[in-house]
C-alpha cells in the first residue's frame, strides 16, 4: 500500500508541474503585424533562423536569471531546460547566425523593452500579461 501511495504522489506532482508548464505568455510590440505564430516559427525566432519579425529586425528578449515562465517556455516549446536553450542561443550568436538577445531582470522590464522595440518578443508569466500597456500585445502561437 505505501508503494501505491508513493506512485500516486509522483503522478500528482507530474500533473502539477505540467499545469505550471503552460503558465507563460509570449508578448510582442503591438506595431508588429504578426499576431500568431506556429511552434516552429517561435523556435526559429528564438534560434536566429528567423531574422525579421513583421517588418522589423527580430529582437528576442531573455531573462537574466531562470524564471518559471522562461523555464516553462523552454520545456513546452523546445522540450529542453532553460540552461540548454540559452546555451543554444549563445552558440547561434557566436556563429553569427543570430543577433545577441536583450536581457532583462523582470517581467516589467521585459514589457517595457518590448514596448520600445518594434521587433521585440519576450516571454512573461501569465499574470504579468493580464494587464499589458498600450503598445504591447500577446503573441499567440500553437503550443
Amino acid at each position: 500500500m505505501p508503494r501505491f501511495i508513493t506512485i500516486i504522489g509522483l503522478i500528482l506532482c507530474t500533473l502539477v508541474v505540467r499545469a505550471h508548464a503552460e503558465d507563460f505568455v509570449l508578448i510582442r510590440n503591438a506595431k508588429s503585424p504578426g499576431t500568431q505564430l506556429s511552434k516552429a516559427d517561435v523556435r526559429a525566432l528564438y534560434t536566429g533562423k528567423t531574422k525579421m519579425f513583421g517588418n522589423d529586425v527580430a529582437t528576442v528578449i531573455v531573462p537574466n536569471d531562470d524564471t518559471p515562465a522562461f523555464a516553462a517556455f523552454s520545456d513546452r516549446v523546445f522540450d529542453t531546460t532553460t540552461k540548454t536553450l540559452l546555451s543554444k542561443i549563445k552558440q547561434e550568436v557566436f556563429k553569427g547566425d543570430m543577433k545577441k538577445p536583450a536581457t532583462v531582470g523582470s517581467a516589467a522590464e521585459c514589457i517595457a523593452f518590448v514596448k520600445k522595440s518594434a521587433g521585440g518578443v519576450c516571454v512573461v508569466d501569465a499574470d504579468s500579461a493580464k494587464s499589458l500597456p498600450d503598445g504591447v500585445a500577446v503573441l499567440k502561437f500553437n503550443k
